[in-house]
């Protein structure tokens, strides 16, 4: 079996490379991409010259690495902006060096050696074993699936005058050898395993068809020239063996059909192949010992199938040219491509993404948030609608005073237990305090920071009035836009929390008594609570009452779902990796109708739950207005009953806000920490900006100071 030689390159300074582009197009924050760009620099050098059969998935990583920033940076020669990169490679039969700032050549050049790696590990596998026999079918037909990808989505992208490796024909004639000697082991297996004759002559045949076709492409190929010598003969003796298998086996399949005279036809057709190989012979002496043992063979046959035909049979013998072509079967297809993020360690150059990634998350971000906001309003206002009808109708006080000579109701009770658990109201008011000095100091964090910037706004101002037209670098204005812009969406948000946390304050401070409550023993909340009037309540009055409860509980149910759906749409968010998702759209692509099924894909079916229970949410108070009536027909009134459901209606509106209450407090401390944290990493930038302008600043001061010019460079 053939081998495919492999492409050598030149070292290349990646690293200094990333560390030039990210410092100039990303506020120089190469420092926390360092450990990714030495990783990729470390996995070129370690393939560099690396032929060793283990090596491939090292190939493999520093491809899917190649891969990453294809789609992270502009990388295309045609843009200014672009990561450019003198890649250096050499034609694999010639020895001929091409160089190209293309990353596809780069990345075509890698997958050729693995291509090659993988077929040179299929040849050293010991196919006369089982165990070999699939490794070596596994290794050519991934190799095929390479080879297949190259042509089908880099060669279309590569540079002119790419070396002639890169060629259509090229490229295609290795895919259809490594079809070819992949369909070769199935055929020794077949033969080794006794299959049907029927079977292995349609296998043999098309082992044989696969060879014709590397032969045809070679013919047509640039590197035609470039192989080695022994290249084009051994495929020719390859298509002519697996011809005289075909036929050999044909021969073995008319036996059984008692057609002896096409047998023999086929066995002198068989044979006539078999000794043509010896045309080929001289520059692949290699294979002469496998030649001679298949002439020997089938010769032995010929002569044995003649003999029995002129002495037993007498069958008729047509003209070997007369006969038909042996169907062919392929068993073996190129390996899909494999999967690139096996390869990768989690996300490297994790936030590194294109400009106009950059600019669609921000806008997508907008989008989500405006979405958000909206459906937030609707869920407050609803609630508030529910909140204010039970306190209207009294609700739960009422149906819960029916139950009172028992002491604290069973539902109250385990609400009140887990309050307590929970750290009663303290845990509210340590929470409170907590999120409020969080706040402040988040709001001093971003006034200093822009503070900073503003300042280094103002020195550039005076010194260019200072200096007038001498001082003719861009201004601060013109470079500090976007992190101005960041700095304006910080204090948006930061405005945004503040407005919840009130609507947080609001609910507490409405439910002050009822909180205190919580950290009253049972016996002192019980004391709170007068006694039931001691009339008698009907039966009738105490079933309207369970039902009023069912439906009242059924609307504090929606508002616990509503707040449970919330939260999970905004962990979804936390989760949502949507620079990943835009690398897959080019900038002219993306728009809101883009941010809309992004929107509809991920949060759809939890926007839908909850826009669902605002329709249920009417027709549940349509049902408890009119049962609440019914209630308080019913029920006989008296005013020390009255006065036990004002304070059972105070308490039990405070515990059943406080689990509410305490994860909203929850979500703001989360909120202030992250907040925090990514108001640090803005500060950075902010300074990095800020100490390289001083530095820039010096520079050219000392310059205007000496008589001398700015550069253009600095323009």
């Amino acid at each position: 079996m053939l081998s495919i030689p492999f492409k050598k390159t030149q070292k290349i300074d990646l690293f200094q490379n990333l560390q030039l582009f990210i410092n100039q197009n990303y506020n120089n924050s190469f420092e926390n991409y360092k450990q990714d760009a030495q990783q990729i620099q470390n996995l070129r050098e370690n393939i560099q010259n690396c032929t060793q059969i283990s090596s491939i998935d090292s190939f493999l990583k520093y491809y899917s690495f190649l891969d990453l920033l294809t789609k992270k940076l502009p990388t295309k020669s045609s843009d200014k902006k672009a990561l450019k990169i003198n890649w250096i490679w050499f034609d694999a039969f010639k020895n001929k060096i091409f160089a190209s700032t293309e990353i596809e050549f780069e990345k075509a050049s890698i997958l050729f050696n693995i291509g090659a790696l993988s077929n040179s590990k299929g040849l050293l596998e010991n196919i006369d074993s089982e165990d070999g026999m699939k490794q070596a079918l596994q290794n050519f037909q991934f190799s095929a699936g390479i080879f297949s990808y190259i042509k089908n989505e880099l060669l279309n992208k590569l540079p002119k005058g790419i070396t002639n490796d890169f060629s259509l024909n090229s490229i295609e004639m290795i895919i259809s050898l490594m079809l070819a000697q992949a369909q070769e082991c199935i055929v020794k297996k077949a033969i080794k395993s006794e299959m049907k004759p029927t079977i292995t002559k349609k296998l043999a045949f098309q082992t044989s068809l696969y060879y014709e076709k590397s032969i045809q492409f070679l013919k047509s190929s640039p590197i035609n020239n470039s192989v080695e010598k022994s290249f084009t003969p051994h495929l020719e003796i390859k298509k002519l063996y697996f011809k005289a298998i075909a036929n050999q086996y044909e021969a073995k399949f008319l036996e059984s059909t008692q057609e002896y005279g096409k047998r023999v036809s086929r066995l002198q057709l068989a044979n006539s192949f078999a000794k043509t190989m010896s045309n080929y012979l001289k520059n692949c002496s290699y294979l002469k010992e496998t030649v001679e043992r298949l002439q020997k063979i089938i010769q032995k046959e010929t002569e044995l199938a003649t003999k029995e035909n002129d002495t037993i049979y007498h069958s008729e013998i047509p003209d070997m040219n007369s006969l038909s072509e042996i169907p062919a079967q392929s068993l073996v297809t190129p390996t899909p491509f494999p999967d690139l993020n096996q390869y990768l360690d989690g996300d490297p150059f994790e936030g590194l993404v294109p400009f106009h990634v950059q600019e669609a998350i921000e806008k997508y971000n907008e989008f989500w948030n405006q979405k958000i906001d909206s459906l937030e309003n609707q869920i407050l206002t609803k609630n508030q609608e529910i909140e204010s009808l039970f306190t209207q109708l009294g609700l739960p006080g009422s149906f819960l005073a029916l139950d009172i000579a028992n002491g604290i109701p069973e539902e109250l009770n385990e609400k009140l237990s887990q309050c307590k658990t929970q750290g009663g109201s303290n845990a509210v008011l340590e929470f409170q305090k907590s999120n409020q000095n969080l706040r402040k100091q988040c709001q001093e964090y971003l006034t200093e920071t822009l503070q900073v910037l503003r300042k280094e706004d103002e020195d550039d101002l005076q010194i260019r009035l200072k200096n007038g037209t001498k001082w003719s670098r861009p201004t601060s204005g013109e470079l500090n836009a976007k992190l101005m812009k960041e700095i304006g969406q910080y204090s948006e948000g930061l405005e945004k929390a503040s407005k919840s946390d009130s609507y947080v304050d609001k609910k507490i401070s409405k439910n002050k008594i009822g909180l205190e409550m919580i950290d009253l023993s049972k016996e002192e909340i019980e004391q709170k609570i007068q006694e039931q009037t001691s009339k008698q309540i009907s039966e009738k009055t105490r079933e309207i009452g369970q039902n009023l409860k069912t439906l009242f509980e059924n609307l504090e149910e929606i508002i616990q779902l509503r707040q449970k759906t919330m939260m999970e749409i905004n962990m979804k968010k936390e989760q949502e990796n949507s620079a990943n998702f835009f690398l897959n759209f080019d900038e002219q692509s993306i728009n809101d109708s883009i941010f809309l099924s992004r929107i509809q894909e991920i949060y759809g079916e939890l926007i839908e739950n909850i826009e669902s229970q605002f329709d249920e949410q009417e027709e549940l108070i349509e049902n408890l207005k009119e049962l609440n009536g019914k209630f308080l027909e019913s029920k006989n009134e008296v005013e020390k009953s009255n006065q036990s459901e004002n304070i059972l209606q105070v308490f039990s509106t405070a515990i059943s806000a406080y689990p509410g209450i305490l994860t909203d407090l929850g979500n703001g401390k989360h909120f202030y920490t992250i907040f925090q944290n990514s108001l640090k990493i803005l500060r950075n930038k902010v300074d990095s900006f800020v100490l390289s302008r001083e530095m820039e600043k010096k520079e050219l001061l000392k310059i205007i100071e000496t008589g001398g010019e700015i550069p253009k460079s600095y323009e």
